[in-house]
């Protein structure tokens, strides 16, 4: 797949990002034309605990920020109220992506106190992982970034329900994990 490097820091990103990889800043439009090429096989990657390790980095940040934005941003109203200006701030930066195989998309207030942030990891297909492996690395650390963050207290003090749902490079739905107050308290 082509690069194309960014204005700002210099840095090397897929042709088809739409922001830097590496800073955020939008990048170029590229117009990708489609050459006609036989496709090699594709072999199934494994996802590395380096690569598991920078999705769970990703969700922290996001956490984070949203926490942040919450916290400095807005005094102490009805938490629906709060949730949904809390996500329609952080998604003014979103997509983002969080390293090299995962993008986070945008987060929703969704009722009854439940905030989702869906993401993609944007270099695999359904198939190619182990979902379930994936998940039960993640949920733990996850669950313990909640519980031990002091960003995370307005949620945790509120009983607020964490989904993250993640899909594939082309959309497709992958797995979900759902983090309750029971499961954080």
């Amino acid at each position: 797949m082509e690069k194309i490097q960014c204005d700002k820091c210099g840095a090397d990103n897929f042709n088809s990002s739409k922001y830097c990889s590496s800073c955020g800043y939008e990048l170029p439009k590229t117009i990708v034309t489609d050459t006609p090429q036989e496709k090699p096989a594709k072999a199934k990657k494994k996802m590395t605990m380096a690569q598991i390790v920078g999705i769970i980095v990703g969700v922290a940040t996001a956490s984070l920020a949203s926490m942040f934005v919450q916290k400095c941003v807005f005094p102490k109203p009805d938490i629906d109220k709060v949730m949904v200006e809390t996500v329609n701030t952080i998604n003014k930066t979103f997509p983002m992506m969080i390293d090299a195989d995962t993008r986070i998309d945008n987060a929703m207030a969704l009722p009854n106190k439940t905030i989702l942030y869906n993401y993609s990891l944007v270099n695999y297909e359904n198939g190619m992982i182990d979902t379930v492996m994936t998940k039960n690395t993640l949920e733990p650390n996850i669950i313990n970034n909640i519980k031990t963050s002091p960003e995370m207290k307005y949620h945790r003090d509120n009983n607020v329900t964490f989904q993250y749902r993640y899909k594939d490079k082309n959309g497709n739905y992958m797995f979900s994990i759902i983090v309750t107050p029971e499961q954080y308290k």
